[in-house]
């Protein structure tokens, strides 16, 4: 896989290195500040390579580095997250016996298969929930038989109502994504080409494609913020989103949560296909390059993503974590973080979806 251009560098000459860091970062991610802010980017820099080698010495497996973000601040860095946390699965019953569990197989990768999209990129929106939850529709109704299809998650950032000042680029859950596509949608999803992402800069546009047969009750109502402009949602009490059947790229049955244990989610990546899962992104990511995560914090998780497979390498297992960051960070877009320690907080909180079957690829 690609691996980044950069090196984490010795404390010795560090403010020397950092310079020299500094204009192969602008340069590479085309970067250009004004005078006045010239300073002030170079000094978050300068931080953000301090931390990117105090969590290096914290993970020999790993490189931490340069980035494209290595000129944000910590809360800066926030807007390319949007994951608002639930309770963990620990009370989910077990899924897999004994048995089976000592069945699985020591490596999966459902990239090879033909069953993940390619990577795609969020922008300063927090908006990764929507993502999440597109890419484990995709990756169930392509194992089912069907085409890989391309979906839409601006459908899901434009439309899905969450308790203020949730969704929209301001956060969501994937649980909340599935049960509203079963419950308001027939479980119907658009394809990407007929509501492609617009997001940005915090913004997100209406819910247009998908609100109708409701008359607009004007800005001082809730539907207001919610079907037609401002913040996107759409309420099932307030606004018509019922499926037409038109521009459906792939249709769930249901959903559910998973147990918070990695013995059981690997085995059931291994079986049934990618999940969607909620991440502590705050120690790690940022400064993340390559390799494998074996000292990540395990807080409150901020950042949603897919597990997509799972691996060995040099006798250490592995995780494959698929993010929307684009193809430009981490491993082309991939993360790897070391199995069976809950690396991120990673175990807390999966969930999946159901998809009826018109045919199976097998491990």
């Amino acid at each position: 896989m690609m691996r980044s251009l950069f090196i984490a560098v010795p404390l010795v000459g560090a403010q020397d290195a950092n310079s020299v860091e500094w204009s192969a970062f602008k340069e590479r991610y085309g970067q250009s500040f004004s005078m006045e802010e010239e300073d002030t980017r170079f000094a978050i820099f300068q931080t953000n390579m301090e931390e990117a080698r105090r969590i290096q010495a914290l993970n020999p497996r790993a490189s931490f580095g340069v980035t494209k973000f290595s000129a944000l601040t910590e809360e800066e860095f926030q807007a390319y997250k949007g994951y608002q946390g639930e309770d963990s699965h620990a009370d989910v019953p077990p899924v897999f016996t004994e048995d089976e569990l000592r069945d699985t197989p020591s490596s999966v990768d459902w990239r090879e298969k033909g069953v993940v999209a390619a990577i795609k990129d969020q922008g300063q929106c927090g908006s990764c929930w929507a993502f999440s939850s597109a890419s484990t529709i995709e990756s169930a109704w392509a194992i089912a038989g069907n085409p890989l299809t391309l979906l839409s998650e601006q459908e899901l950032v434009s439309c899905i109502a969450v308790t203020p000042p949730g969704g929209a680029c301001h956060g969501g859950l994937p649980s909340l994504t599935f049960d509203w596509l079963v419950k308001q949608r027939s479980g119907d999803i658009l394809t990407e080409s007929s509501y492609p992402y617009a997001s940005h800069d915090f913004w997100s546009p209406p819910c247009d494609h998908v609100c109708h047969g409701v008359t607009d009750p004007g800005f001082g109502q809730w539907c207001s913020t919610s079907c037609y402009c401002l913040t996107p949602l759409c309420p099932a009490e307030s606004c018509d989103c019922t499926s037409d059947g038109q521009n459906v790229g792939a249709t769930i049955s249901s959903w559910r949560t998973l147990p918070s244990d990695e013995e059981q989610l690997r085995a059931w990546v291994a079986s049934h296909g990618p999940i969607s899962i909620g991440v502590d992104s705050m120690s790690a990511w940022q400064h993340y390059q390559g390799g494998i995560i074996t000292n990540c914090a395990a807080g409150m998780n901020d950042h949603a993503v897919n597990i997509v497979g799972f691996g060995e390498e040099d006798g250490a297992a592995f995780w494959i974590i698929r993010n929307s960051w684009n193809a430009d960070w981490g491993e082309d877009g991939y993360m790897r973080v070391e199995f069976g320690t809950n690396q991120c907080n990673l175990k807390n909180e999966p969930t999946t979806v159901i998809v009826g079957s018109g045919g199976s690829i097998s491990v």
